[in-house]
């Protein structure tokens, strides 16, 4: 299954492996996100590894990415999501860590239930498997 990846394999911090993909966030979103250091904790957050495995799997099951870590991103950031802003911030973050692998957005807009704060996300899709037809 191609839920366990290359994530598990680096060591380095989140923003070490993809500094430019962070500081373009930041300058499209705003300085005003980062002054708080609200930008760079849901960037780790994101990172953390039961959160990327999280993202993986709603991938796998094509569901929206942001369903699958809703309610532990709620629970752990609570009123700081409340600006529409920072809500578009977090979509294009999720876009960023898992477009290092391949994932591509499938379909926009389509609703969650689960979210207080959030109540609609992107699908994605994992590329084309390459190889023989037994999938290797």
């Amino acid at each position: 299954m191609r839920l366990l990846l290359q994530h598990r394999s680096s060591r380095m911090a989140p923003l070490q492996q993809c500094p430019t993909a962070f500081q373009a966030l930041v300058s499209q979103f705003g300085e005003a996100l980062v002054s708080s250091s609200l930008a760079e904790e849901l960037w780790q957050f994101l990172h953390e590894p039961e959160i990327k495995q999280r993202l993986f799997f709603a991938c796998e099951f094509h569901m929206p990415a942001l369903r699958a870590v809703v309610e532990k991103l709620e629970a752990r950031f609570g009123p700081a999501l409340e600006p529409d802003r920072v809500r578009q911030f977090v979509g294009a973050m999720i876009r960023e860590v898992l477009r290092p692998y391949g994932i591509s957005p499938e379909a926009h807009g389509i609703k969650i239930l689960r979210g207080k704060r959030f109540k609609s996300a992107t699908r994605y899709t994992w590329p084309p498997m390459s190889g023989g037809s037994d999938g290797v």
